[in-house]
């Protein structure tokens, strides 16, 4: 199969570099708090602000997340466990599917590893080679679940509808010191603590970080539907992003993704871009714009409930100190079809939702 050839490559272009030195043994505590409030001037009457991570909450004050990790690493052994509760881990692992208790088998289900954010361990193996294994949050796509390593307080449309999370055995390797590292992952598939179809989905990755820029070029594949569904056709991703510098103080991120999968019902498809600018006033001050679309295409949908969806959104940083952030942020959301809620507790009623977020989050 073709990634078992890329892991071959992988392991082979490594051959003649000596081991890595053992790092000293340690263990770091961290964790962070993030709290918002955000008011939809629809006035969605459930409360509920639609296909939105995680600023999803109409009127309330909300514990966004709280974390709790720790990380270690004992001669060439390493690991992380994060620890966490409250409504982003509530939503994003909605995603996971359900199974139901079979013999001597407990169920899965939305419930069961929703209070763990990642948890593996990695083994620093001869020829720079890292072996890790375990949970990982998704690589796909820039943004990240921690509010402090983004420049938006809410999540771009592409971030909500990919995966968030994957399990399974991933292999690193940096090239030399050219910025460059190759990355392979074998993993139960999108949103899949435990697998789901029995095919195991593989991910292929050439990340680039030297000096102010950032880019990542990947290839995401394997059998995510259920079995018997659609014929279990094999989804195809692509996903880039590029991230540097325009002008002093002034940085640019852009981001584009596509797929496909051809089942029993024809083919459906995705594309979708995200484009971002964050300027820096001050020290303690910036302010990041994002525009994002994603389009669906087929009968049998993989990401959206309506045919495409964008928004608009600006953001206000403001950073007093080392560990914490304040942000203000508007945002305009855009759908094909009734995709938001207003009167109806239980039915979107309207084609766009506009909104301001006040959230706040502090971590150590």
């Amino acid at each position: 199969m073709k990634w078992l050839a890329a892991l071959a490559l992988l392991a082979g272009t490594a051959a003649a570099d000596p081991a890595p030195a053992a790092p000293p043994d340690a263990i770091k505590l961290g964790g962070y708090l993030e709290l918002f409030y955000a008011y939809n001037f629809d006035r969605p009457r459930n409360g509920v602000t639609n296909l939105r991570a995680f600023d999803d909450r109409h009127a309330s004050f909300v514990l966004q997340d709280a974390v709790l990790e720790g990380t270690w690493t004992h001669g060439p052994v390493s690991g992380r466990i994060a620890l966490q509760a409250g409504e982003a881990p509530d939503l994003y692992y909605q995603g996971e599917p359900v199974q139901p208790a079979t013999g001597s088998a407990p169920p899965r289900g939305p419930d069961e590893f929703r209070h763990i954010q990642e948890a593996y361990f990695a083994w620093a193996a001869p020829q720079s080679i890292e072996v890790a294994g375990g949970l990982f949050l998704s690589p796909i796509g820039p943004e990240t679940v921690a509010e402090h390593s983004v420049w938006n307080w809410s999540r771009s449309n592409l971030f909500f509808s990919l995966p968030f999370y994957h399990a399974g055995v991933r292999l690193k390797r940096p090239l030399g010191d050219s910025g460059w590292s190759a990355i392979a992952m074998i993993a139960n598939g999108w949103n899949n603590t435990i697998d789901n179809n029995h095919v195991p989905s593989v991910d292929l990755i050439a990340a680039y970080a030297k000096g102010d820029w950032l880019a990542q070029v990947q290839y995401f594949g394997g059998v995510e539907r259920n079995p018997g569904m659609l014929g279990e056709p094999w989804r195809h991703l692509g996903d880039a992003y590029l991230q540097g510098p325009l002008a002093p103080k002034l940085t640019f991120l852009v981001h584009a993704d596509g797929g496909f999968e051809q089942g029993s019902a024809g083919t459906s498809s995705w594309i979708g871009g995200a484009g971002y600018l964050k300027l820096d006033l001050c020290k303690v001050w910036n302010v990041a714009v994002r525009g994002d679309y994603l389009h669906e295409y087929g009968a049998a949908p993989i990401l959206l409930p309506v045919a495409w969806v964008a928004s608009g959104t600006a953001t206000l940083t403001y950073a007093p100190a080392d560990g914490v952030l304040f942000r203000l942020e508007a945002r305009h959301d855009q759908a094909a079809a009734d995709a938001y809620f207003a009167g109806d507790l239980v039915t979107p009623t309207r084609r766009y939702q506009d909104t301001v977020t006040l959230g706040a989050t502090a971590w150590f």
